[in-house]
């Protein structure tokens, strides 16, 4: 399945992130909009990747890949 709205999962940075929101962009690729659950507080976008090895995030650093997650938060909010 993947991660679910709500859902609280850990990195691997070790910190404990909650997911608030999921999104299916253009290219396919299922993005998530999470936050950290302690201060300070920090925002980031991952990219989900659900196969038969497990459930993957993959932090997005590119500024072109962010900009794809936004648009597809965008879109699904429409």
């Amino acid at each position: 399945m993947g991660i679910e709205k709500g859902e609280i999962i850990t990195l691997e940075n070790n910190k404990e992130y909650i997911c608030f929101a999921s999104a299916i962009a253009d290219n396919q690729k299922r993005y998530l909009y999470l936050m950290t659950t302690s201060e300070p507080i920090e925002i980031c976008f991952g990219e989900e990747t659900v196969d038969e090895n497990g459930t993957r995030i993959r932090v997005l650093g590119k500024k072109e890949e962010k900009q794809i997650a936004l648009a597809a938060f965008k879109n699904s909010m429409a």
